[in-house]
């Protein structure tokens, strides 16, 4: 019993109660040095993170190659299908497939906005003097003569998917009417291809 009328606890019990005290502070600092230890120096990674990265970085590495292969086989095939229509420049008979189609309808959507472009930036200050005046003249000779050059190809391949379509070539002729025709040529153009037995219809009605 001490002065005070309470029971004295054993040295050991008092020594335990003080160590409980402290622990929250030790186990905080045997837990620092242990993650010190356990990841090493600042900036030096260890052979679990190691281990880890390798796989995440070959995985990246992985689908970089994949997306490029991808594209290379996308611009292959757009590359194949623009010089297959080049190649049949005014050939009217025969059949063109949707893919061919449609790659030579985007090579030429992306003419027109890169004639474009040039026209936005000769013109784009607003200036009228001899050579912005010189360089629209010229901007415009060079759209000119691509419409005169894409014209004859873009409606071979056009009538060559109407054949592959199995539809008369002559239906290309609804691109006169305004707005309406060119609606109905574009749900023509999606149609899937027939059968190559099929014979071309312009050539059965000539036959």
């Amino acid at each position: 019993m001490d002065p005070a009328g309470h029971p004295r606890r054993p040295p050991r019990e008092r020594a335990r109660g003080c160590t409980a005290a402290r622990r929250p502070g030790l186990l905080r600092a045997w837990s620092g040095r242990a993650r010190r230890r356990h990841r090493g120096p600042v900036g030096v990674t260890t052979r679990r993170e190691d281990r880890t990265r390798a796989p995440a970085e070959s995985s990246l590495t992985a689908r970089l190659a994949g997306a490029v292969t991808g594209l290379r086989a996308v611009a292959a095939q757009a590359a194949g299908a623009v010089a297959s229509v080049a190649g049949h420049y005014a050939t009217f008979s025969g059949r063109a497939t949707r893919r061919e189609f449609w790659w030579w309808s985007a090579f030429l959507a992306a003419v027109v906005t890169v004639v474009a472009l040039i026209q936005l930036l000769v013109l784009g200050d607003g200036t009228r003097g001899a050579v912005a005046v010189a360089a629209s003249f010229g901007t415009e000779i060079l759209a000119a003569l691509l419409v005169l050059a894409l014209f004859v190809p873009s409606q071979a391949v056009l009538v060559r998917r109407l054949h592959d379509a199995n539809l008369s070539g002559w239906y290309a002729l609804l691109g006169l009417i305004p707005l309406l025709g060119a609606l109905m040529l574009l749900a023509v153009a999606l149609l899937p291809s027939a059968a190559t037995e099929t014979p071309v219809p312009d050539a059965a009605s000539t036959a």
